[in-house]
């Protein structure tokens, strides 16, 4: 059975190379090399976390810019259907959740007043269908549209089961 130390010897007299004190050279050379891959890593996680930050602000910024677009695009579908303010009042949270879907689903749609004043009239009268309704608008959106079409054309590669 070999000693663990022993193994360990064998191997350290190896690594020293054919001529004495070429392990201690090169070990030297190594970590004056690891030295500078340090400082090199160290620069480029700190030029990482610049990058990471400004794509943060950027992240922040179109945050911010949606949410204005959100708001204009809500107080002008407001502004060209006033019966809609009866209908916010009496369940503002559902009324809310109704234009949040609409925008999240359809935003084209979202951001024209007319139609997003019928779709949100439509879901108003009939909340337990407000979902069928957004789904509907979609696949209306789907055919007028057939770019932005979820089809993907002949079925090529269907599978049999």
């Amino acid at each position: 059975m070999a000693n663990p130390l022993d193994d360990y010897l064998m191997a350290k007299k190896a690594d020293q190379g054919i001529l004495p004190g070429m392990g201690r050279f090169m070990g030297g050379m190594g970590s004056r090399t690891l030295g500078n891959l340090r400082t090199g890593a160290e620069e480029a996680i700190g030029s990482g976390a610049v990058g990471l930050a400004a794509t943060g602000l950027g992240v922040a910024a179109l945050k911010v810019y949606r949410a204005i677009g959100k708001r204009k695009d809500f107080k002008s579908m407001m502004e060209h259907n006033p019966d809609l303010q009866e209908m916010q009042s009496r369940d503002p949270s559902k009324f809310n959740a109704h234009y949040n879907s609409l925008r999240t689903l359809v935003p084209s749609y979202a951001q024209d007043p007319i139609i997003s004043g019928s779709l949100m009239r439509s879901m108003s009268f009939n909340p337990e269908h407000a979902g069928s309704i957004l789904t509907q608008s979609m696949e209306t959106r789907s055919k007028h549209a057939p770019s932005l079409s979820m089809d993907m054309g002949p079925a090529k590669f269907q599978t049999k089961l």
